[in-house]
């Protein structure tokens, strides 16, 4: 996680003081191409999906527990 953060603060700087990297853009398109930012994504995208499932399903109330019909309300 530190790395992630030096690799910021150092593009924050580069923008800041006009130094964009070695490759003189602020975006790289080998990066799109890198098996560790989809990696990235594909683990943000699972997280979210968990974080709203769990989320919705503490939210929904599930009828009378006696009963034997479980319908979501």
């Amino acid at each position: 996680m530190e790395a992630l953060y030096i690799h910021i603060a150092n593009k924050l700087e580069g923008l800041r003081f006009g130094k964009s990297g070695p490759s003189g853009k602020i975006t790289d398109l080998s990066e799109l191409k890198s098996a560790e930012l989809w990696r990235a994504v594909f683990a943000e995208f699972l997280a979210q999906v968990l974080f709203i499932f769990l989320g919705c399903a503490s939210a929904m109330r599930i009828s009378d527990p006696g009963s034997d019909v479980y319908l979501i309300k």
